[in-house]
């Protein structure tokens, strides 16, 4: 199986097939949920020694440092607590994980934004490593 890793001039030239496009109207936009119910989505037991079902494993999550505009999206597993929690499994010295002992340092909530059923190409972007702070 071929990879695109460590191949920055062919993840460019594919980008260039796929222009951004702004819009005012489709599917994305259509269905808005202001309940949270996380139990209405598939999160299925992976492994048989995992500790509950993980709605996250194939996902993006979406961090950012306390103290700059770095934003992070990294692949984490997340957990179902129950229908208004999830718990993220980010180890350390991972970004995600750095932003969020800034945040537990400093006293404040983290926010966290997590990508389920995203274009495959963002999934694969989340996972890739790259440079801290970039």
């Amino acid at each position: 199986m071929e990879t695109l890793r460590g191949k920055p001039a062919q993840w460019q030239a594919a980008a260039e097939r796929f222009p951004a496009m702004v819009v005012k109207h489709g599917p994305a936009l259509e269905q808005v949920d202001r309940e949270v119910d996380v139990l209405k989505f598939p999160a299925p037991l992976w492994h048989e020694l995992d500790g509950g079902r993980y709605i996250g494993t194939g996902c993006s999550v979406v961090t950012r440092d306390l103290d700059s505009d770095w934003i992070n999206v990294g692949t984490y597993r997340v957990q179902v607590i129950d229908r208004n929690h999830v718990a993220l499994d980010m180890v350390p010295g991972k970004h995600g994980r750095i932003h969020y002992e800034k945040h537990k340092a400093a006293g404040k909530r983290f926010p966290v934004v997590i990508v389920c059923g995203g274009d495959p190409l963002g999934y694969l972007i989340s996972g890739i490593e790259v440079p801290f702070g970039m």
